[in-house]
């Protein structure tokens, strides 16, 4: 009865992971429609200390909870995800959203790379076909037909740098949330983190709230739009949610459902920004699965059986 349950709570926590990468899926668009007039370090220091105020009230009865693992972890833990999140950021502004995408998938090799280092696990061998299948899938997914990759070390290389510090942060965080006693509070101590992490920034670079010769006055409703899920689902309930859910969802494996955002990113892409879905990327959306699905397999289970 233990192993049933232990099984559905992995079910549960991984397809919760699916619900994550749908959220950040949708934020490649809505990060863009904030980023075409608010300077990156102040979307995200506003994001991060409306959150950490939002969820500092909203969940009072976890204070008590707030233990001294909790404070130095997520802190740390917090300082990291605040490096790697303004690397993405920043990169998106040199780069295109269907290269970053792409790139991003690095990630999937990097968990493994880290678990190996860190911790003594050995990947399982059928993560270099399904990577491999992941690579093709999402450049199907996020490439146009007969362009090149041309890469530039400004955004695509800081894009590569958050998909290293995103592996770590995956593969550690499936050692971390286990011990943490309340989720609400590692994660607003991450906020907290994030906050300072921005400000700092805000005082060293002195950049304006605006990109230049904008007013807020030219502000549109769809900048609002977008800032306003950058606060509300991409922050408080995605990254919440990704703290519960690895609290039992294999580190590979949250990798692997986490890459599914580039499907949910071409598919908001399509039907919020009028970019096209075409047979391609349809192709690449079913190798995407494939390739998750071929992971899952159990192909020792007849070998037992027999």
């Amino acid at each position: 009865m233990a192993k049933a349950t232990d099984s559905r709570r992995v079910f549960l926590s991984e397809m919760g992971l699916v619900i994550v990468a749908m959220i950040w899926g949708l934020t490649f668009v809505t990060g863009k429609w904030a980023m075409d007039v608010f300077e990156v370090e102040w979307i995200l220091f506003i994001r991060f200390l409306l959150s950490s105020t939002i969820m500092g009230l909203l969940f009072r009865k976890e204070w008590s909870k707030l233990d001294a693992y909790t404070l130095t972890v997520g802190g740390l833990y917090g300082f990291l995800f605040a490096f790697g999140l303004w690397t993405q950021m920043t990169g998106l502004k040199y780069t295109t959203p269907a290269k970053q995408s792409f790139l991003l998938m690095f990630y999937v090799v990097f968990v493994p790379m880290f678990e190996l280092i860190l911790f003594k696990t050995k990947p399982n061998w059928k993560i270099i076909p399904s990577a491999i299948g992941l690579f093709v899938g999402v450049g199907m997914v996020s490439l146009k037909a007969g362009e090149g990759l041309d890469l530039n070390i400004g955004g695509d290389g800081m894009t590569i740098v958050y998909a290293l510090v995103f592996g770590l942060q995956i593969a550690l965080m499936g050692r971390i949330a286990p011990k943490i006693k309340s989720v609400v509070m590692f994660t607003l101590v991450q906020f907290v983190s994030a906050t300072l992490f921005y400000g700092i920034m805000l005082i060293a670079l002195q950049e304006p709230v605006l990109k230049f010769g904008l007013g807020f006055g030219d502000l549109k409703v769809i900048n609002w739009i977008g800032f306003v899920f950058l606060l509300t689902f991409n922050s408080m309930v995605g990254f919440v949610l990704q703290n519960v859910a690895q609290r039992y969802a294999r580190p590979t494996n949250a990798a692997l459902l986490i890459s599914t955002e580039s499907i949910f990113g071409a598919i908001a892409a399509y039907f919020l920004d009028g970019e096209e879905f075409n047979i391609q990327k349809t192709i690449g959306v079913c190798v995407i699965f494939a390739s998750i699905v071929f992971y899952q397999l159990d192909f020792g289970s007849k070998k037992k059986a027999a």
